[in-house]
């Protein structure tokens, strides 16, 4: 596979009296036809470095031609297969640029298996800027929309000059928490944009401790656009963008939700910070973007309350998540028990004054002597001031 642009060596070996130079040409059409000429006239010094034009086909093959001073052939020879030359953008080397490229640029900025491979990698940085990101994702949705199969990448032919200097500067943001249950809270992300935006990528980061984050949603605002996301080791990674030439319109407003469970025990404090932002306009340019770093509290909660355990049914661990309320001494004494199907006890997870919030304990199924219990049905019960809760979780081993 030969890539545009890139520069590749063509060997031969030709003896024989009268010749005088070596004419090279390219079919792409499996050697039916050889219409194109790499070098007219070169010495016969056995090899040559042609640079790859801006093409894609799968059926590529070189003739290498020996002739005289007078430019007759004397003697040819093609190569015996055929090979692919493709451009970027075509990412997964089908000879074609359209969504299945996109997907794996999309697979390949979130992390997802197989790791990328070189190739992938070049192809992938359409706009030639040394990675791939979500410039790259919009560049190509236009190249699709508006170009067909004439994409031409780092060539310049995508770009656009703006008529006027126009201000672009946006913020991005995290707004305050807006809902709190029984530690389930929603995290907007917010944009203050002056332009339309076809493209969004965030990256922030969290702490795996503290919370555990739910199934990201569109707002109004991106509802149009398609959302991609993932969050793994403490890293959260949001892709927007539209297929269809859809845009995130100007204005203020949150453009993801981020459902976030925290286990932060009674601390109101959200550890979730912005690192980065690349923003898009309509012509796949980027955007300047500042970051403004404001750092969202939990609200205490408005109820006591009892989570079901997670996972449940489990193995070996699970997690208990409870809520505690602003109690008069702004303090709780608060037991956690496990039962078994018997009702007698079988451990004691908690007990003793805990702050108001979210709190989370981990049962590792073992009694209070550190003995591992058997596969059964077990129940759990907190109290805490005149509030009582029982709960039914399953273990198998």
């Amino acid at each position: 596979m030969w890539i545009d642009s890139c520069s590749y060596d063509i060997t031969w070996e030709t003896t024989g009296p009268g010749i005088d130079h070596i004419r090279l040409l390219y079919s792409t059409d499996g050697g039916a036809t050889y219409p194109d000429t790499i070098a007219d006239s070169t010495p016969n010094t056995g090899s040559y470095t042609w640079t790859v034009p801006l093409l894609i086909s799968s059926t590529c093959r070189i003739k290498a031609q020996a002739e005289d001073a007078s430019d007759s052939v004397l003697a040819w020879d093609e190569s015996d297969a055929n090979f692919t030359l493709t451009l970027k953008g075509d990412v997964n080397s089908d000879c074609k640029i359209n969504i299945l490229d996109i997907i794996r640029m999309v697979n390949i900025i979130l992390g997802n298996p197989p790791p990328p491979t070189e190739h992938e990698l070049w192809t992938g940085d359409v706009n030639c800027d040394g990675g791939i990101n979500i410039l790259d994702i919009i560049t190509e949705v236009n190249c699709i929309l508006y170009e067909g199969d004439q994409c031409l990448f780092c060539t310049g032919s995508l770009a656009k000059v703006a008529q006027e200097e126009v201000s672009k500067s946006t913020i991005v943001h995290i707004f305050d928490v807006e809902t709190s249950t029984a530690g389930q809270m929603v995290v907007p992300i917010g944009i203050e944009a002056k332009v339309p935006l076809a493209g969004v990528q965030l990256a922030l980061r969290y702490n795996p401790d503290e919370m555990v984050i739910g199934e990201i949603q569109p707002t109004e605002r991106s509802k149009d656009l398609t959302l991609a996301w993932k969050a793994e080791s403490g890293e959260l990674t949001i892709l927007l963008y539209s297929l269809t030439g859809e845009t995130i319109q100007p204005g203020n407003g949150a453009i993801v939700e981020i459902p976030i469970q925290a286990t932060n025990n009674g601390d109101t404090h959200l550890g979730l910070h912005l690192k980065g932002a690349i923003l898009v306009d309509e012509d796949g340019q980027s955007i300047p973007t500042s970051i403004r770093e404001t750092q969202p509290s939990a609200p205490l909660p408005k109820e006591f309350a009892l989570s079901q355990n997670y996972p449940n049914p489990f193995n070996s661990e699970t997690v208990i998540r409870y809520s505690l309320i602003v109690d008069r001494d702004q303090s709780a004494a608060v037991s956690l028990r496990i039962y078994n199907i018997e009702g007698q006890l079988v451990r004691t997870l908690i007990d003793g004054q805990q702050e108001p919030g979210y709190h989370s304990v981990r049962w590792d199924s073992k009694d209070q002597a550190g003995k591992e219990v058997s596969s059964g049905i077990y129940f759990y019960r907190i109290k805490a001031g005149r509030f009582t809760d029982t709960k039914k979780m399953i273990l198998l081993r």
